[in-house]
């Protein structure tokens, strides 16, 4: 069979090869020395597709070539960093100590792009936090502390701020996400949430304090967060009465079905018996429905008993009602 010439034609062979994937393995490799970047993108899916053992033995050179290629000309040749990012995920499955200079490099990298000058790597700077994370703890840490408070976090996705957190929460580096909790500077709700929900080993005077600057905030992701928090941290149960106040009073009904289903799915001791008594009373119809779904996980036999089966009965008559 004739080689393949012309880009159709490539893209073409390769889709023929998915059925084998240690070929169709090889052949992307051969076709990262492209400049196309139709066949740069095929080729590295096919490449993330495949299972490690398909991967050729040539694959990490070969893309440790590419990325550099690339980053000669980053905003012409790979504008956002979608290529390089795809790369580094490839790199992560095939590291070496060697690679960490490319993944710090690539932590640090940051393209703007007209009218705006906006910048637009971000999702490249947490995937490589991500790879430098698996590679080395120490280095992951040091590097998500500084992705942390990215100037330049994606208003959009929290990215790379939102790897960061969490890197760092899994390493229980709780300190940097508490100072970014407790900071007056701007925050991006997805990664304060994270953030929060992380401080399980918070002092409970700093504990309380968080509490008393978020649970009348308008940022329901925070909230969220901040009720993860309280039931994980071992004080949370001093803060009952606030989350139960909260039920009562909000007017945020997002975070008010997240509080009903968590106090439901944790059992909590202290909370169920206030659940149940805001269903019995309440005359709000959005919380109607969130509160019928959580009393409803409940088995009438187990905890509330009768009281739960009353409640939902006149939940649901309300709700009717409000239907006709």
């Amino acid at each position: 069979m004739p080689r393949p010439t012309t880009i159709a034609a490539k893209l073409a062979h390769l889709q023929g090869l998915a059925a084998d994937p240690a070929e169709g393995a090889a052949y992307a490799t051969s076709l990262l020395s492209e400049r196309s970047t139709r066949l740069l993108e095929a080729a590295l899916a096919v490449l993330e597709r495949a299972p490690g053992d398909a991967l050729p033995a040539d694959a990490r050179a070969a893309l440790r070539d590419l990325y550099e290629r690339l980053d000669a000309n980053g905003p012409r040749d790979d504008a956002g960093g979608t290529l390089r990012a795809a790369i580094v995920r490839l790199l992560r499955r095939l590291a070496r100590p060697a690679d960490a200079d490319l993944f710090e490099r690539a932590a640090l990298t940051f393209e703007f792009q007209p009218p705006g000058r906006e910048e637009v790597t971000a999702m490249l700077r947490a995937t490589a936090l991500a790879a430098l994370n698996a590679l080395d703890d120490d280095l992951g840490a040091s590097y998500a502390a500084r992705l942390l408070v990215d100037a330049y976090t994606s208003p959009m996705s929290g990215e790379p701020a939102l790897t960061a957190a969490r890197v760092l929460a899994a390493q229980g580096q709780w300190l940097p996400l508490y100072a970014y909790a407790a900071g007056d500077g701007r925050r991006q709700p997805e990664v304060l949430s994270e953030c929060l929900r992380a401080l399980t080993r918070l002092p409970a005077p700093l504990l309380a304090d968080l509490v008393d600057r978020y649970i009348e905030g308008d940022d329901e992701l925070a909230l969220v967060g901040l009720f993860d928090l309280l039931f994980d941290h071992p004080d949370g149960e001093a803060h009952a009465a606030r989350l139960a106040a909260f039920l009562g009073e909000t007017r945020h009904y997002g975070a008010h079905r997240y509080l009903c289903a968590l106090i439901v799915a944790r059992r909590s001791e202290v909370l169920l018996p206030a659940l149940i008594a805001l269903a019995e009373e309440e005359r709000d119809p959005h919380k109607w429905e969130s509160l019928a779904e959580a009393l409803s996980l409940l088995d009438g036999s187990g905890r509330g008993g009768r009281r739960v089966d009353a409640a939902l009965r006149r939940l649901r008559a309300r709700m009717d009602d409000a239907q006709r």
